[in-house]
Parts: structure tokens; sequence; C-alpha cells
């Protein structure tokens, strides 16, 4: 008994360390599954180690990582003074190479006497591609002197495959 114990016990050490070895995900950083179609559930593969669906299944992948490339970059600039008339003060973050924004926006400072209004958020374009972010600020303050740190940020990604 103890002897059929032991190798039973082995057998389970020996299929768990085959687990905790498999590919996944993948050297790619993908995951791969098969989706029954009869009822909807999952089934993670190997597909390094030549696992593929089966009959009845669909194929799908998708990357651990998320969206490669992401981030979100920012861009600081000063906003003139609102003295005597109203001034727009502009900022625009790039994303870096090989990246698109997905998204933008803009802030300025939270109290300490300046006043502000975001009058803008759009992409930052070259000719039909979008690069970054602008952030356009109107100072609405009437102290002279009432200039005020503006911020652009983009949320950038690889959105066409490029840093794959």
């Amino acid at each position: 008994m103890r002897k059929l114990l032991a190798v039973g016990l082995g057998l389970l050490l020996v299929g768990s360390a085959a687990v905790a070895l498999a590919a996944i995900p993948d050297s790619n950083n993908v995951i791969h599954a098969c989706r029954k179609n009869s009822d909807g559930s999952l089934r993670v593969i190997d597909t390094e180690a030549g696992q593929r669906c089966p009959n009845g299944y669909t194929p799908l992948s998708w990357r651990q990582d998320g969206l490669p490339g992401y981030q979100v970059v920012e861009q600081s600039a000063t906003i003139p003074a609102g003295y005597a008339e109203r001034e727009f003060g502009a900022v625009q973050v790039r994303c870096p190479s090989g990246t698109r924004p997905l998204g933008g926006g803009g802030y300025g400072p939270q109290g300490g006497g300046a006043n502000w209004v975001l009058t803008l958020s759009s992409p930052f374009m070259a000719g039909t591609d979008a690069i970054g972010w602008n952030a356009k600020f109107l100072n609405v303050g009437s102290v002279p002197d009432n200039q005020f740190d503006a911020t652009a940020y983009a949320i950038c990604a690889d959105v066409d495959g490029s840093l794959t």
C-alpha cells in the first residue's frame, strides 16, 4: 500500500511539474484557447507544445500584456497672464514613435488663484495621422502676472502592430 501511495504521489508531482512548464502564455506573450461552439466554455492550450483545438471548438488568442506600447505621456507649458485681455495658451504632447493617441486631455492647477478654462482637447495631427494631443487653455484671470502651468496628456498605444 505504501509503495502504491508513493508511486501515485510521484506521478502527481511529475504531472504538476509538466503543467508548471507549460508555455502559457507563449514566447510572444500570447494566450491561446479553444471556445466550445455548443456552450461557449473556454479551454486554454499550449500551442508551443503542439496542442490544437479539437473539432467543435473555435481557436482564440489574445496578448497577455494588453495593448502593446500603452502609456500616458504628458507635456507642460506656462500659459500667459490674462491681464487686460483674455489670452489663450496651447500645450501639445506627442506620442512616442510607433504609437498613436487613443485619447487625451489637459489640466491646470487646482486653487491658488489661477482661473483657467480648457477650451480645446483634440488629437494633434501630422497630415492625416494623429500623433499626439492638443490642449488649449483660456486664462480668465484678471490679476496681472496671473500665469499658470498647464499640462496636456495623451494616452498612447501601438494600435497598428508596429511594435510587436
